[in-house]
């Protein structure tokens, strides 16, 4: 890969002002190597003339094989890049499309377990006050005798009824298979 650098840029405006001034390529370039421009040019960018001799058709075979080799190494890479980038974008896209749809399962997993004790806890506390009065209440008061709910005794029967019927009311919920 070339890097640029700032002469590189002043000439590159030099002879884009001479093109606006319709001159020829060969007139810039004229003008470039025979210093009138102004610029102070490297080397390595002046093509001489004189190095124009004739080439057999064999090195010219030859030339055209090297650079079609070089292109197609380059076209190869390049395309190898594009490919590799697109299927880690895939890969990426996938999996921020999996952890999405495991966040809704995960939510919606939650929102049934919800759904199912309430419903349990609704069911039971219907069980606890169909009980006869002296299974859901106690006895209070040594002077006055009174009963009152047992609320640590309706505690665990709601729970106990969760936990024995949790399954079941899952399966029915979910339409599965008992």
């Amino acid at each position: 890969m070339k890097i640029y650098d700032s002469l590189d840029l002043k000439i590159a405006r030099y002879i884009s002002e001479k093109r606006d001034e319709d001159w020829s390529m060969e007139g810039i370039f004229d003008s470039l190597r025979d210093g009138n421009a102004g610029l102070e040019l490297r080397k390595d960018t002046i093509v001489e003339e004189e190095n124009n001799t004739p080439i057999t058709m064999e090195q010219f075979e030859e030339l055209k094989s090297q650079f079609l080799t070089n292109l197609r190494g380059e076209v190869k890479s390049i395309a190898s890049s594009i490919v590799k980038e697109e299927i880690e974008a895939r890969r990426q896209l996938f999996l921020e499309e999996n952890e999405q749809s495991q966040r809704e399962q995960n939510a919606s997993q939650i929102l049934t377990q919800k759904r199912i004790e309430d419903k349990l806890k609704e069911e039971a506390e219907r069980k606890w006050n169909n009980l006869p009065t002296e299974d859901k209440t106690r006895k209070v008061g040594t002077l006055f005798k009174r009963r009152e709910e047992d609320i640590e005794k309706k505690r665990k029967f709601i729970e106990s009824y969760v936990s024995e019927n949790f399954e079941r009311e899952l399966r029915s919920t979910l339409k599965l298979n008992n």
